[in-house]
């Protein structure tokens, strides 16, 4: 829950940062992408492995 709004945070930073010092705007830019990039797949390989476990419980429950 914390670090996707800290990447926006920066990419709201480096915006203004641009014009005077690109340099260190374009590397800030860049980390929060791939900060971004990392947090979307994490989030992806959650749902994926919830979605798994919750269909391999429903096929073995026991029949009563």
């Amino acid at each position: 829950m914390v670090f996707p709004p800290a990447a926006y945070s920066i990419l709201i930073i480096a915006g203004p940062i641009l014009p005077r010092t690109p340099t260190p705007a374009v590397d800030m830019i860049g980390a929060a992408s791939v900060a971004l990039l990392f947090i979307g797949i994490h989030i992806a390989w959650d749902t994926v492995a919830y979605m798994a476990l919750q269909r391999g419980e429903e096929q073995y429950q026991p029949t009563r």
